[in-house]
């Protein structure tokens, strides 16, 4: 019984992750459908490292972009890091490969929250969804496999 608890969970927990892509992506579309835009200025392009290291000693390092770039909506000045909805990290070449677009001192397109101005993005896409999709699939099929097998 336990055991296909642990199963249901899983399959859940996958299900969840599908749900919150998806938010995220209708979010990523509101928002490029109605959020004004504003020119910016990067303040700042750096490559993001973290390093990690697990229970079972195992350590991984992930990069991301790290983006910082300044605008004025209403004649208020306002700093942001958001490139997308959601943090992406990964890979180095991935990481360097966003970095490349956002120079310091390039001049941006900010895409704005018109209730929140606070809140904003460079680009009005969902930087997750493609991973948060595919793991809640994973975690769905193996919790419906493996719940079937031992069952």
């Amino acid at each position: 019984m336990a055991q296909t608890l642990s199963y249901v969970f899983m399959g859940g927990f996958g299900l969840l992750l599908i749900v919150l892509a998806v938010l995220q992506k209708k979010k990523a579309k509101k928002a490029a459908e109605s959020w004004p835009t504003t020119s910016g200025t990067v303040e700042k392009s750096e490559l993001s490292v973290s390093h990690d290291t697990d229970s079972d000693g195992t350590s991984s390092t992930t990069y991301s972009a790290n983006v910082v770039y300044s605008y004025k909506v209403g004649g208020v000045s306002y700093k942001n890091d958001s490139i997308g909805f959601g943090k992406s990290s990964g890979g180095r070449k991935k990481a360097e490969k966003k970095l490349a677009e956002y120079p310091t001192g390039r001049s941006v397109t900010v895409y704005y929250d018109p209730d929140n101005a606070t809140k904003a993005v460079l680009e009005p896409v969902a930087t997750t969804f493609g991973l948060m999709l595919t793991i809640g699939i994973i975690l769905i099929v193996l919790g419906v496999v493996v719940g079937l097998l031992v069952g």
